[in-house]
């Protein structure tokens, strides 16, 4: 059975999503994961042509065959398709989401204040 390949859709203006994309980067061993930025016009397209509520644009988005993840399901998947031993932290799929959701909202509402915000939109 072939592999399934991801899309990852980050903010490019927030540094903690740059220190994020810089870490899938470094540990994506198998190549199943592509970056883009949500700010981009691909990243735009992707928004659009798969449904997903402009809302979703203060989050991370991931992609994966016709299926969509935000927030903390994006994370858990991300670090499932990494393997290895970070694996193991998609066991945090029993926490029921709007827990953490919560969590994850909350980080992500204090992220430009706790890692700052880049002036421009960068690839890391």
């Amino acid at each position: 059975m072939a592999e399934k390949r991801a899309i990852l859709l980050y903010d490019g203006y927030c540094k903690l999503c740059g220190a994020v994309v810089r870490f899938v980067k470094r540990h994506d061993q198998r190549g199943r994961i592509t970056l883009l930025l949500l700010q981009s016009e691909k990243g735009k397209e992707l928004i659009s042509n798969n449904g997903i509520d402009s809302s979703e644009l203060s989050t991370v988005v991931l992609l994966i065959d016709s299926q969509h993840f935000v927030r903390s399901e994006a994370v858990l998947r991300v670090f499932r398709l990494l393997g290895g031993g970070w694996a193991l932290l998609y066991g945090f799929i029993v926490v029921p989401r709007f827990l953490r959701d919560a969590i994850y909202r909350l980080v992500a509402g204090i992220r430009y204040r706790l890692f700052g915000r880049s002036d421009t939109c960068h690839l890391h």
